[in-house]
């Protein structure tokens, strides 16, 4: 999608494979999205780009700043920093990657929820989660009840 132009996004048509009812569906973009969430629901963020102060400028205008989780990966730590610095309403919520990482990312970026997925999700990881001040979101994989009993577990 990088190779489009925002124009030539705009004429896409992402509904009509979906069935008749979608057709005519086009690409928002980030501020139509915030200008339609504005005051109803929150925000997940989860960032490829580091587009910090582009997206926090757009979070503050439709008064988003406290509805905000940032899903940022921890080898981003200039942006996860960035953004508590100028949106520190907002809830940044670094993948550590393995459980080997979290004291070091807690130190650093003193998370009130750090990011994982099933295949990084054990006790341990939970667990020292929890010891260095996080809670715990999980990516699920399948979606499946196993998974979910996995993950209460």
């Amino acid at each position: 999608m990088r190779d489009f132009t925002l124009a030539e996004l705009k004429k896409m048509d992402i509904g009509e494979k979906t069935g008749k009812r979608w057709e005519g569906t086009r690409i928002p973009t980030v501020e139509e999205i915030f200008k339609l969430c504005s005051g109803k629901i929150g925000i997940y963020i989860d960032l490829k780009e580091p587009l910090v102060p582009e997206i926090t400028a757009l979070l503050k205008k439709y008064n988003l700043q406290s509805r905000a989780v940032w899903y940022i990966p921890a080898s981003h730590m200039k942006a996860i920093m960035q953004v508590k610095e100028l949106c520190p309403e907002s809830f940044v919520m670094p993948d550590s990657g393995s459980a080997k990482n979290i004291k070091k990312v807690a130190a650093k970026a003193r998370p009130k929820v750090l990011a994982t997925d099933m295949g990084e999700l054990t006790g341990e990881y939970v667990k020292l989660a929890h010891e260095n001040g996080a809670k715990v979101f999980v990516d699920e994989d399948k979606g499946n009840e196993k998974e979910w009993d996995r993950i209460l577990e």
